[in-house]
């Protein structure tokens, strides 16, 4: 019971929002959550700094959940607010794909009465494409001029185009740029909301990563060597919105390197 009274707050949160974001935490501290109101009929939802950023779309009789991804903890905290959400009509659960930390609770809050559809729902357009995973859905609210676009980009981390490869991730951001406008906001499966400029200059800087890889394996250069590259760091610093010291961790760093290696010699 400890969690259980901690999203019953969130509704009327949301429905309010004095404050651009506001945090509701649990008695003991062990459950955390901020809602930030974006537009009128959106909110997002975010159980950890580093965790999933969970979209909250209500109008015209619908509630739409994007992407419940949380810790297994606080799924319990999460359905107070399910149940608050659904007193006319249940729930829609939509997933920008289908990864654990994107999907977490969507069993939980299907048995608790949600729905989950693959396509889309009222108020909101579907895109799909292959860039991040081998099935990206990009979730377009014309009316709020918000787009949904799951972990194609991640603010505050490197990319991870390893499905569709680095002509996956242009074609990918080709139709975010296609469909949107200088004034769009869109939400990344982790960090910060994004600009359109801020997004742009993240397709820059991928493509940039991508060609100085090449141009290194083609000099004969192990991914050892790769990894104290002064021009590879310097572009994948870049990526490190949120300052974060060291930005990535020498495993990852790694295989970062070793993933783009893999798919840049694929083609």
């Amino acid at each position: 019971m400890r969690l259980y009274f901690l999203l019953l707050l969130l509704q009327s949160i949301i429905l309010a929002a004095p404050n651009p974001s506001q945090a509701v935490e649990g008695k003991d501290g062990d459950a955390k959550f901020t809602v930030q109101k974006l537009s009128r009929h959106i909110s997002i939802i975010t159980s950890n700094p580093d965790y999933t950023n969970i979209g909250y779309v209500h109008g015209n009789g619908a509630n739409t959940i994007i992407d419940p991804g949380m810790r297994p903890a606080d799924v319990v905290a999460f359905l107070p607010f399910l149940k608050s959400v659904q007193k006319d009509t249940a729930a829609i659960i939509l997933n920008t794909h289908n990864h654990s930390d994107h999907t977490t609770a969507n069993e939980a809050l299907i048995k608790h009465g949600a729905r989950l559809q693959t396509v889309s729902s009222p108020n909101i357009v579907t895109y799909t494409v292959t860039s991040h995973a081998s099935t990206d859905r990009i979730f377009h609210h014309p009316t709020d001029n918000i787009i949904f676009i799951g972990d194609i980009l991640e603010n505050g981390w490197h990319p991870t185009f390893y499905a569709g490869g680095i002509e996956g991730f242009n074609k990918a951001i080709g139709k975010l740029l296609t469909i949107s406008d200088d004034k769009t906001l869109f939400i990344p499966g982790h960090g910060h909301p994004m600009s359109r400029s801020a997004l742009k200059a993240a397709q820059e800087n991928t493509n940039k990563w991508a060609k100085e890889v090449e141009r290194q394996i083609a000099k004969g250069r192990t991914v050892t060597q790769m990894m104290a590259s002064k021009r590879l760091n310097a572009i994948l610093q870049t990526f490190n919105t949120t300052n974060r010291q060291p930005f990535l961790p020498e495993r990852a760093h790694r295989r970062f390197i070793e993933r783009t290696v893999a798919l840049i010699t694929k083609q």
